[in-house]
C-alpha cells in the first residue's frame, strides 16, 4: 500500500516546471501534461478497483 497516498492525493500531481524562455508556451505545455496525468493515474486506479471487484465478487479473474 505505498502508493495509496498517491492515487489519494493524485488531483494534487503536478509536472514540474524547468525555467525556459518561451514560458507562454512552455506553460501550456504543462498544464496539458498535469492534466494527463491526473486523468491517468485516477482513471488506472478505477480500472484496477473494478477488475478487481468483478474479480471478487463474479469470480471473473483476467489474467492467469
Amino acid at each position: 500500500m505505498r502508493h495509496q497516498g498517491l492515487i489519494l492525493g493524485s488531483d494534487c500531481l503536478s509536472v514540474p516546471q524547468v525555467d525556459d524562455q518561451e514560458q507562454n508556451t512552455r506553460s501550456a505545455y504543462l498544464r496539458g501534461a498535469t492534466r494527463l496525468l491526473r486523468i491517468l493515474v485516477s482513471e488506472s486506479a478505477y480500472l484496477i478497483w473494478v477488475l478487481r471487484c468483478e474479480g471478487v465478487i463474479q469470480e471473473k479473474y483476467h489474467f492467469e
